[in-house]
């Protein structure tokens, strides 16, 4: 289940024109982010289809466990928050601003100031109990265990550890790079790239492998994006650099334990990254495609008759 919930995660956030990571990467190739998009479906598509296929046949052979009795969901939610058309407004709001690209952060900030109003609109008087449940989180007391455990949530308490680990990954990526041993390494790799083919597969090794060691997944496609975009502009193929640092180091970054994106899954999911691993089919299918497909095309374009 994790495996599928990664592969499913990381499709909608390299493959929507509203994620930030999607727009990072387009401006890291220096290619608008519909002309990335369509790009990316040479790779998507069988990639997307051969992890539904999978997913498919191993759930079949799963035993399900049946519940006996009936969980009254909507009841229950009725009964212990104010439900208003109101609470549809933030995730409104957030989907507009992306639209006119505004920077996530403030994006994201305002969807919670205008969350707080809302909820002090909904529950009058209960402005206390709003801002300790973004510190503690929310522990449903219920005579339905299941509910309970779908609406018990943590706060910012339970993500401290988290946190402390995501900044120390940023520190340690921030000085690597402050060194200039990301350039070097990269440097040395361009200049082994005489053929675009080459030069594709360096870019997508040096993808993941700053991936393995910045620990951060925005570094895995800003060093190479600038390193390589040179190179790939002067082949006129700036969209094909997009393309690999999406299927590349965005992808792979959550199925390296020590990254950023590795650590924040097993936080919220609680599944060991090495155990997910061989079940996340669409983060590791696009590294195999991404490299596979130019050199199909390629030689496909040598046997063309229009060619010889």
């Amino acid at each position: 289940m994790a495996g599928a919930i990664v592969s499913g995660s990381y499709f909608g956030d390299r493959f929507s024109p509203l994620s930030s990571i999607a727009i990072f990467t387009a401006h890291s190739a220096e290619v608008e982010v519909r002309e990335m998009l369509i790009k990316m479906l040479g790779t998507t598509i069988p990639a997307f289809l051969l992890t539904g296929l999978a997913y498919f046949f191993l759930g079949t052979g799963l035993k399900t466990h049946v519940v006996t009795g009936e969980l009254p969901l909507l009841s229950l939610i009725k009964e212990n928050f104010p439900v208003s058309p109101l609470a549809f407004l933030p995730p409104c709001v957030i989907i507009v601003a992306a639209f006119m690209k505004m920077p996530t952060i403030p994006n994201l900030a305002s969807g919670l100031i205008l969350s707080l109003i809302i909820g002090v609109i909904l529950a009058p008087g209960k402005i206390t109990g709003l801002l300790e449940s973004i510190y503690q989180g929310v522990e449903m007391n219920t005579a339905h265990e299941t509910f309970n455990e779908l609406f018990s949530r943590g706060g910012m308490v339970d993500l401290l550890d988290l946190i402390a680990l995501i900044i120390l990954a940023a520190v340690l990526a921030g000085l690597l790079e402050h060194l200039g041993i990301f350039h070097l390494l990269l440097e040395k790799l361009i200049k082994k790239a005489d053929h675009l083919l080459k030069l594709n597969a360096i870019t997508a090794v040096s993808g993941i492998l700053m991936a393995v060691i910045s620990c951060n997944q925005l570094l895995a496609v800003l060093l190479p994006g600038r390193i390589f975009l040179p190179p790939f502009e002067k082949a006129g193929e700036k969209a094909l650099l997009a393309r690999t640092l999406a299927d590349t180091g965005l992808v792979f970054s959550p199925l390296i334990p020590w990254n950023i994106n590795g650590i924040l899954i097993v936080g919220v999911l609680g599944v060991n990254v090495l155990d997910f691993f061989p079940y996340a089919f669409l983060n590791w299918l696009l590294p195999i495609f991404t490299l596979i497909l130019p050199w199909l095309a390629y030689n496909y374009r040598k046997l063309s008759p229009h060619n010889k």
